[in-house]
């Protein structure tokens, strides 16, 4: 059995903040992903995962250092168009939703034309998550 380890980089838009009950039973989007992330990579394989305010700070990576570039999502539910800043409850679960992939924000437009230079130019680099915002990005 071999011995060497794949370690998998991946980075982590975060596209909004988990409040309420969503926050206090699972911590943040960084917690959640690297949960799942942790308890579903093959055995022989690490990650490790680096996680970047798109909202507020506008951080992105440099795609060339990933193997992988996972998106949250604005919210609980990922692919709903609600309006911006609006508490939208699902399950017993609470999340501020910072806005859809169609709205004219800033932030959205940025993260958008990212995701179509990613797409577009470094086809091995993997783009997994909100779907709203690729197909955006594709058109």
């Amino acid at each position: 059995m071999s011995t060497d380890l794949k370690t998998v980089k991946i980075a982590l838009l975060i596209c909004g903040s988990l409040t309420g009950k969503a926050y206090a039973l699972n911590g943040d989007y960084y917690d959640i992903y690297s949960k799942f992330i942790r308890d579903s990579t093959p055995e022989g394989t690490t990650f490790s995962l680096d996680p970047y305010d798109v909202v507020h700070k506008m951080d992105y990576p440099s795609e060339d250092d990933y193997d992988c570039i996972m998106l949250t999502g604005s919210g609980v539910c990922l692919i709903l168009s609600l309006k911006t800043h609006v508490n939208y409850f699902r399950l017993g679960r609470i999340a501020k939703i910072a806005a859809s992939a169609y709205e004219n924000i800033e932030w959205v437009n940025k993260l958008v034309g990212y995701i179509a230079r990613v797409a577009e130019t470094k086809p091995h680099v993997k783009l997994i998550g909100a779907p709203r915002t690729m197909t955006a990005a594709a058109f």
